[in-house]
């Protein structure tokens, strides 16, 4: 499975992921002019990842802003990445934020994911966005 290594523009995020090791990462603003043609191939990677996932997937969700296409995207990520846990592997999903004026909306934009997908974020902050 070939990885996923996607630089971050202005507009989109980083994505890294990397299928042999379990390791997902999405961090940065999304607001593509087409989100589904950007999210499109990520959503297929991860529907053949499930087929055969590692012991441990860890999907790291580290967003400052994004459209409300984008959110709906990565819902349907980890929506797809929760199957794991359903057949017995590991799940962790780390939702990062920025110790910020707006931090609180991210979180609370976290919260409404966790809820909805009903697979448990480990909610985790830094001090600084790095990408």
């Amino acid at each position: 499975m070939e990885k996923i290594d996607i630089k971050p523009l202005r507009n989109l995020p980083k994505v890294y992921f990397d299928g042999l090791n379990g390791h997902f990462e999405i961090c940065g603003s999304s607001y593509p002019q087409n989100a589904e043609l950007f999210y499109l191939p990520l959503v297929e990677y991860v529907s053949s990842y499930i087929k055969k996932p590692q012991a441990k997937t860890l999907l790291v969700c580290q967003i400052d802003y994004f459209q409300t296409t984008s959110e709906k995207h990565l819902i349907d990520i980890i929506k797809i990445l929760r199957n794991v846990k359903k057949n017995g592997f590991e799940l962790d999903i780390d939702w990062v934020y920025v110790d910020e004026d707006d931090s609180e909306d991210i979180i609370i934009t976290g919260k409404e994911i966790e809820a909805l997908v009903k697979v448990k974020f480990n909610f985790k902050k830094k001090n600084k966005f790095s990408i």
